[in-house]
């Protein structure tokens, strides 16, 4: 590793260019162009993809130029000579001049993030600092920046013109029932503090898109949201909440991707009214994101940029690429097929050793990777326990109401987990653990909880925890919960690995964690009449643009429970191969939320074939990028997803027929070359062929599923 540089300018030209010695996915070097330097009183971050340049002006910094490879210039020249300065702290800095320096170190890749260069710089006067943190990713056209520190300081707040924080609309825009504010202007007013990025955009022909996600499951269904605008000089100002936007140019497809770090901002203790303000300029648009994500001290929420080319498909793929450089797809770790114990609704009350061998023998004859205990294999008692009525049970605090809350259940496991762990290796299967980290004093115990974990892992090598009970409602909450995870990835060197459930409370949600793991998305039982594939491959369908697929956890259920509830329903679990229900999470991270013991020898002969092709595959399809085909899942369409490989000369295409009477389709593949192509059905029944960018199948009968491979030729 390079050792740290630290360059001062005040006048004159002082450049400073740092090669970083990047890592290719086998581990070897290879040459890289990520740089940060100081020209004058320019700053300069730039990757392969593209170049940002900020002019130091009256102490801050002032955005002057976003060049993309091969689209040219995206900004004005007209910045306004401080008027769009950004990032402006959340608090007043003054206008008193500021000495720029610049702290740069290589971050190579390790077992969680792919290599980056780390730039600080530091915005000094004579009173108070400011320092801002960008993270340069060589594989991705991403560059992620945050407010660092805020040092000093303290004068008079300039009068705001855009979002405040949790308060009332900002002067001149009428909030709406969601929390973004509708068309009235903006100008006119003092600049405001609090503001991330304020760019000036020289283009006339813009699309804007705004990406409203949701998350709590448990109440929620319908997860993407998305509006788009086709922007004008008569619209008046928007003023829109949320976490990804995309600034996208109609006449090239070219676009700019905007993506908030952070809990969505249900979630967020500290959030603007606004995270994103668009208004006309002279001969383009003005575009402004706000807060920072803490009021007094730092650090602040990673601001994310990202440059694509080529309309839909580009955007997919950087938004994918970007999210597996922050989380790297490792084979050995990640896609594996994980069976938990809770999905049958028995939830702890046949925890223990006899059923877990149990589990452990059935899970081998499907194909499970991981039998994951969920509550109920540690001692102490929480209130989802079939228990707890008799016993009491906490969802917090769990030191305070058991010091041996952690320690392996006596009575259910009196030999401790050592027999099910050796009985689970000579099986080829993995043992992982559900865990909830302490939620109260804002997870003051984090460092005790990451030892539990790290000692479960290197005593009973247990590589996947399932993360629950997480209630993170202040910023201390969201640095600890952060800390907890970061200590464990670090020391055991990615080898653990986190799935986060989201399905209820405030949690960091899509972006609010992204290298920890997998997040665990749905709570659906056929107990409570609330599982149904289709709905479950719409989630998926739905997300894959915006949030990796590699990132999700998806369940399958056994359909042979609850069919009783169902009664005459046409889209009833039931009514659905086996081997289907699995397809249906085979492009995430399958969930078989089961005792897969109770699953009927017939059902896992049906499913354990298309689980062996999945595993052969699962490498490369997730080394491609993941689109959603067809139309929506709704329960009567033809729909999919296929993964593209990175040279555009193959893709793995999976496809439904849902309950319909067509029995053919066409089925447009982004990215894929349009000719010489072959197919191959890798698993289920179908007639397939390939032309003109468009995949031709035909099955003979609704309710079926077949999974492509299509290469080109030569």
């Amino acid at each position: 590793m390079h050792a740290a540089l630290l360059v001062w300018a005040r006048c004159g030209v002082i450049v400073l260019r740092m090669p970083v010695q990047a890592h290719a996915a086998d581990g070897g070097p290879s040459g890289s162009t990520c740089r940060a330097e100081i020209d004058g009183n320019e700053l300069v971050v730039a990757n392969r993809y593209f170049t940002r340049r900020w002019r130091l002006v009256d102490g801050l910094l002032e955005p002057s130029s976003i060049e993309q490879q091969g689209q040219g210039e995206w900004l004005s020249d007209a910045q306004g000579q401080g008027a769009l300065a950004s990032p402006i702290p959340p608090r007043g800095m003054g206008g008193e001049a500021r000495r720029m320096t610049l702290h740069i170190r290589e971050q190579p890749g390790d077992g969680v993030c792919g290599p980056s260069l780390r730039a600080v710089v530091r915005l000094e006067g004579e009173r108070d600092a400011v320092a801002i943190e960008f993270r340069i990713h060589e594989r991705a056209p991403a560059i992620d920046m945050r407010l660092l520190e805020v040092a000093g300081g303290g004068g008079p707040t300039p009068a705001p013109r855009g979002p405040r924080h949790r308060g009332t609309a900002p002067s001149g825009v009428e909030a709406d029932a969601d929390g973004a504010a509708s068309r009235q202007a903006l100008a006119g007013q003092s600049p405001p503090p609090d503001r991330l990025e304020a760019l000036a955009l020289a283009h006339q022909h813009l699309r804007l898109m705004q990406i409203e996600l949701r998350d709590c499951t448990d109440v929620h269904n319908e997860l993407v949201h998305p509006r788009s605008w086709l922007l004008h000089p008569a619209e008046a100002a928007l003023a829109l909440c949320g976490n990804v936007f995309i600034i996208e140019q109609t006449l090239t497809g070219a676009g700019l991707i905007f993506v908030r770090q952070a809990p969505l901002p249900h979630a967020r203790p500290v959030r603007p009214e606004a995270d994103l303000t668009v208004r006309p300029a002279s001969k383009g648009f003005h575009v402004e994101l706000w807060g920072h994500g803490f009021e007094e001290a730092g650090p602040g929420d990673w601001l994310t940029l990202i440059c694509y080319e080529g309309g839909e498909f580009g955007r997919i793929a950087a938004m994918q690429r970007w999210q597996r450089e922050l989380r790297r797809v490792d084979p050995q770790r990640d896609v594996r097929l994980l069976s938990n114990t809770w999905g049958d609704r028995s939830r702890d009350s046949r925890m223990n050793e006899t059923f877990i061998h149990a589990e452990i023998e059935a899970a081998a004859q499907l194909g499970v990777d991981v039998v994951q205990l969920d509550d109920g294999w540690q001692k102490g008692v929480t209130q989802n326990s079939a228990l707890a009525a008799a016993e009491g049970g906490v969802w917090e605090g769990f030191y305070a109401a058991d010091p041996q809350f952690w320690s392996v259940h006596p009575q259910r496991f009196p030999n401790g987990l050592e027999p099910v762990v050796q009985a689970a290796q000579r099986r080829g299967v993995g043992i992982g653990l559900w865990f909830a980290p302490d939620s109260s004093g804002d997870f003051a115990q984090w460092r005790r909880d990451a030892d539990t974990v790290l000692q479960l892992h290197r005593r009973l090598d247990v590589g996947h925890f399932k993360i629950d009970g997480v209630k993170a409602t202040t910023r201390a909450a969201q640095r600890h919960l952060h800390a907890f995870f970061d200590a464990v990835l670090t020391e055991s060197q990615g080898k653990v690995g986190f799935d986060l459930d989201v399905t209820a409370q405030v949690r960091p949600g899509y972006y609010g964690e992204i290298e920890v793991g997998p997040l665990f998305l749905e709570n659906r039982y056929t107990d409570w009449h609330r599982y149904w594939p289709h709905q479950t491959l719409r989630s998926l369908w739905m997300l894959a643009p915006w949030v990796d697929p590699a990132r999700l956890r998806l369940e399958f259920l056994n359909p042979e429970r609850n069919c009783a509830l169902y009664e005459a329903d046409p889209l009833a679990p039931s009514q659905w191969p086996a081997a289907y229900l699995f397809a249906t999470v085979m492009f995430a991270n399958p969930l078989a939320w089961m005792e897969v013991s109770n699953l009927s020898e017939a059902l896992r002969r049906q499913m354990a074939p298309v689980v062996a092709v999945w595993k052969q595959h699962r490498e490369a399809i997730f080394a491609g990028t993941i689109v959603p085909i067809g139309r929506p899942p709704d329960g009567t369409q033809w729909t999919g997803l296929a993964a593209v490989a990175q040279d555009g000369r193959s893709a793995y295409a999976l496809v439904f027929r849902e309950l319909n009477d067509q029995d053919e389709a066409e089925l447009a593949i982004p990215g894929l070359a349009a000719i010489g192509a072959r197919c191959e059905v890798l698993s289920g029944e179908a007639t397939t062929s390939f032309a003109g960018g468009h995949l031709r199948v035909a099955m003979n009968a609704s309710r079926q599923f077949a999974l492509i491979r299509v290469s080109m030729n030569g």
